[in-house]
Formats: structure tokens, C-alpha cells, sequence
């Protein structure tokens, strides 16, 4: 009677291990956690690419990407509200605060990579700044933008600007554009 419960106990043992070894082996292999790659697009519209966005936490930094950055005379230009649009074969790159004052960009359309200056009275690349509240429209007169990259066919644009606009007919009310960046798509 003993060598058949020793047995029968050694059969089941058998079974039970087999048991437990399946549920871990299978455990291990559907838990994969295999990083997902290709193009996203984040509540802003702005495509990003994952395999560039791999956080390790080495740095332990975050890095923020913003549609659309400025400084205006050393301030914040902070809470933008991005948008992009082609109008009379420009393409016009805006971001506007909460308080509707507006910085806006204006480029040919088929532009490429590269740093353009900005000068007065020049059709082919401008800088505005305005403030509706204080009825204020002032014309970049100097400064620069340059492109990054340019996708035509995937409609995306990105680069930075800086400016200094001035009021029509008055030179003393100067507006400084600086650290100006945009990330968007049209």
C-alpha cells in the first residue's frame, strides 16, 4: 500500500509541476513589453515620431515640444494657441494668447531648410506682432527665420524667428521677438 501512495503522489507532484511550469513559461511570454514604434499624433496635431521619444529616464529630463514659442520684450508669450494656414500663396504661422495678442509669421510656401532674413517692407518674409486690446499692430523691420524642416507633401513645418516690429510711422514703440520657435502642420 505504500509504493502505490508513494505513486500516486509522485504522479501527481508530476502534474502539479507540469502545471505550474506551463503557467509560467506562458506568463513570461504573453507580457511582452516591447516598446510600440511609428508616428503618433498628440492632442496638439503635431506629429511625432515614438522611436525618437524612447524614455529611459537616463536624464531625467522631460523634454516638452510646443507647437509654438516666443518671447515678447523678455516676457513669456505663455498659453498659445497655435494655427497655420496658406492664404494668398503664403504660408502664415500664428500663435495667439489668451489675451488675443498674436505673433505671426509669413513664408512662401515651398520654402526649404535654411535662415532668411527678415527686412521692412519685404513681401516674401514677414513678422506681426498685434494686440487687439490695445489696438497695437506692429511690422517686423529686422530680424530672421529659420527653417528646419520642411515636408511639403506631409504639410509639416518647423523652425524658429526672431524679430523686432515697430508701430507704422512711429519708430520709438518697439516690440522684441525673441527665442521664437513653431512645430506645426498646415
Amino acid at each position: 500500500m505504500f509504493v502505490k501512495y508513494s505513486k500516486k503522489y509522485n504522479m501527481n507532484s508530476i502534474k502539479s509541476t507540469f502545471l505550474l511550469l506551463f503557467v509560467v513559461v506562458f506568463t513570461f511570454i504573453s507580457c511582452d513589453n516591447e516598446p510600440l514604434t511609428g508616428t503618433f499624433v498628440d492632442e496638439s496635431g503635431i506629429p511625432s515620431d515614438s522611436a525618437e521619444d524612447t524614455d529611459d529616464n537616463s536624464d531625467n529630463t522631460d523634454t516638452v515640444v510646443s507647437p509654438f514659442f516666443a518671447n515678447v520684450d523678455g516676457v513669456e508669450f505663455s498659453d498659445v494657441e497655435p494655427e497655420s494656414y496658406l492664404l494668398n500663396s503664403m504660408l502664415w504661422v500664428r500663435g495667439t494668447d489668451t489675451q488675443l495678442k498674436k505673433i505671426t509669421i509669413g513664408l512662401p510656401t515651398d520654402i526649404p531648410a535654411g535662415t532668411y532674413e527678415i527686412v521692412a517692407d519685404n513681401d516674401t518674409y514677414k513678422g506681426i506682432f498685434s494686440d487687439s486690446a490695445n489696438n497695437i499692430l506692429a511690422r517686423a523691420n529686422s530680424g530672421s527665420i529659420t527653417i528646419i524642416a520642411h515636408d511639403i507633401s506631409a504639410k509639416t513645418i518647423n523652425g524658429t524667428f526672431n524679430f523686432i516690429a515697430t508701430l507704422s510711422g512711429n519708430t520709438a514703440s518697439q516690440f522684441e521677438i525673441t527665442e521664437g520657435a513653431f512645430n506645426v502642420s498646415y
